[in-house]
C-alpha cells in the first residue's frame, strides 16, 4: 500500500495504523492516570531564583577616590587621566560628573628621570601664579 506522507486524509492514516498494529491512545486527566496506574505525579515545585547581589558601579567608587585625591601629592600621567576620563564620561551620577570636571582641570605629569628611578610618580609642589598671594600667606 502506497501512502503519500504529505496526505492529510484520515483514511490513509487509519490504514497505516492498522498496518503497523498501532493502538489508539486515549487522553486522560491526572486523576485518572493516578487512579489507573496507582502512582502519584510529582508536584511541580517552582525553583526560586537566587537573589542576585546588586552590582555597584566601579566607576562611582573611582569617582569618589578622584574627588578625595590631591593631584599634587599623588600626580597622574596622561594615560591614566585619559583612561579615567573615558570611563567616567558615560556615567550620569553627580560624583562621576564632579570627578570628570576635576580631571579635566588636572594637568598630567610626564615621567622624569627621578620618577623612573623611584618607580612611581613623585609628588610635585603646587605652583602659585600670583607672587603677591605668596607674600600674603607668609604674613
Amino acid at each position: 500500500m502506497k501512502v503519500n506522507k504529505n496526505d492529510t486524509n484520515v483514511l490513509n492514516w487509519e490504514r497505516l495504523a492498522e498496518l503497523f498494529n498501532a493502538k489508539s491512545v486515549r487522553e486522560m486527566s491526572e486523576e485518572e492516570y493516578e487512579a489507573e496506574f496507582g502512582t502519584k505525579l510529582p508536584e511541580p515545585r517552582p525553583t526560586p531564583k537566587p537573589a542576585r547581589p546588586r552590582l555597584a558601579d566601579p566607576w562611582v567608587e573611582i569617582a569618589e577616590k578622584i574627588l578625595e585625591r590631591d593631584f599634587c601629592e599623588e600626580p597622574i600621567d596622561r594615560s591614566t587621566k585619559d583612561s579615567w576620563v573615558i570611563g567616567l564620561r558615560a556615567n550620569i551620577d553627580p560624583a562621576s560628573k564632579a570627578a570628570l570636571t576635576k580631571l579635566k582641570q588636572t594637568k598630567p605629569i610626564i615621567w622624569g628621570k627621578k620618577d623612573k628611578a623611584a618607580g612611581t610618580l613623585l609628588s610635585r609642589r603646587k605652583k602659585i601664579n600670583n607672587p603677591l598671594a605668596l607674600g600674603a600667606e607668609l604674613l
